[in-house]
């Protein structure tokens, strides 16, 4: 199956036209120790990776957990970027970002983390996999 997602993402990849604007944009969120150092950091790991520039940014909100509430508020942004990367090969880039962030990829769903970054929305691709969908299937719960 991921063979599949990654060869029709791949061609689909080739056949957009790279002169347009892709608006590319990542929900990023902490809640665990200092939060807004946590997004700080995540945003200066983007733009130093080689293949990624962050272009625009919102300002950072709180807002409360959703799926579990024992836990503390999370300071949440969304930033744009520009990448010559494709969706799956960014997807991979985001979770090695998160790793080098502290954050442990084997922890349950919807626990603290120090860095979330979750890619909302790739020009006007529509991906439905396992892997990665997107737009993301949860970006109407997000204020």
């Amino acid at each position: 199956m991921y063979l599949f997602i990654e060869c029709w993402v791949q061609l689909k990849w080739k056949s957009c036209n790279m002169a347009e604007e892709l608006r590319i944009f990542l929900g990023m969120g902490s809640n665990i120790a200092d939060r807004y150092q946590n997004l700080k950091q995540g945003i200066q790991l983007l733009n130093n990776h080689s293949h990624i520039w962050v272009t625009d940014q919102s300002h950072v909100y709180q807002s409360p957990a959703i799926h579990y509430s024992e836990q503390e508020d999370f300071y949440n942004m969304v930033i744009e970027i520009v990448t010559n990367l494709n969706p799956l090969e960014l997807l991979d880039e985001v979770k090695k970002i998160e790793t080098m962030s502290g954050r442990n990829l084997n922890d349950k769903k919807n626990m603290p983390r120090t860095l979330d970054v979750d890619i909302l929305v790739f020009g006007d691709l529509l991906i439905r996999s396992k892997l990665l969908e997107i737009p993301h299937p949860k970006i109407t719960e997000r204020k």
